[in-house]
């Protein structure tokens, strides 16, 4: 039994790939820095209006600016970009391994195909990239690990960027607290006992100044409420026809790394090595 050949950035191979991937990893931090950011000056809150009767409390969501969208799409881009070049960086290192070359330099690249059929011709360009690696990255294409892949969501996300005018995302308004004092009453009224309960009147969670966002009810009269108070948001990618959590979509970008690594080295980073057999 033998063991699976592995290659090093800097050793056997060349280590433009991982330094396009340590690029990339800045970029996506820089994306949550920017959105950070913005979160901090507070131009996202509510203000909070206490009943007579002092029961019931009703936040209106104001606004001040946009949030930075736009900036934060143009960082993810530049994250998608470094990412892809990874890839396509160590499929080149790969067809030029031992001094290979590949018959037609021009179309070599990282497959992402979504068939098996579709495999077999990408892999065409890969015709100077020694077997056990090319293996490697077939059992990386969507078809076989499923749904998920990390490496269909950069393809997505890569054309989205390139080839379909840009990438979007939307903000919502997510969490907020409400500081209130009742004087250490304990009580209970409509159903409610010593707590509160929040009716969301913005269901879409839209954003916009001056919109209905929740109504509080509390078993127990008030004495104090804050008057203003700050709105977390939460931040979404569209991919395709969906939307996802723009952490969702860094995490899964960030698992590419497994993705080259088992194509180096023929296991992912938690695994030991498998041996293989011997021809």
């Amino acid at each position: 039994m033998s063991k699976p050949r592995a290659v090093k950035p800097g050793v056997e191979i060349s280590a433009w790939s991982d330094q396009k991937w340590v690029r990339g990893i800045s970029h996506i931090g820089a994306v949550s820095e920017v959105a950070t950011a913005w979160d901090a000056a507070v131009h996202v809150w509510v203000d909070l209006a206490l009943s007579d009767d002092r029961y019931i409390i009703d936040a209106t969501l104001r606004t001040n600016a946009s949030p930075p969208l736009e900036e934060m799409a143009l960082r993810l881009g530049d994250a998608i970009h470094c990412f892809r070049s990874a890839l396509d960086s160590l499929a080149w290192s790969l067809c030029h391994l031992d001094g290979a070359a590949p018959a037609e330099s021009t179309k070599v690249y990282f497959p992402c195909t979504p068939t098996e059929a579709k495999w077999k011709n990408a892999a065409k360009a890969l015709d100077s990239m020694p077997e056990e690696f090319r293996e490697r990255i077939h059992q990386m294409q969507p078809f076989n690990t499923g749904p998920g892949s990390p490496l269909q969501l950069l393809v997505d996300l890569s054309n989205q960027d390139k080839h379909r005018g840009m990438i979007t995302g939307r903000a919502n308004p997510s969490t907020f607290q409400i500081g209130v004092h009742t004087g250490g009453a304990t009580g209970a009224r409509n159903g409610i006992t010593n707590g509160l309960r929040v009716d969301f009147l913005n269901p879409e969670m839209k954003l916009g100044d001056g919109v209905p966002f929740a109504r509080v009810e509390t078993s127990v009269p008030v004495d104090l409420v804050h008057e203003r108070e700050p709105v977390g948001l939460a931040y979404f990618v569209t991919v395709g026809d969906l939307e996802y959590p723009l952490g969702d979509v860094q995490l899964g970008l960030i698992q590419l790394q497994q993705v080259m690594i088992f194509v180096r080295e023929g296991h992912f980073p938690a695994q030991p090595p498998a041996a293989a057999p011997s021809a």
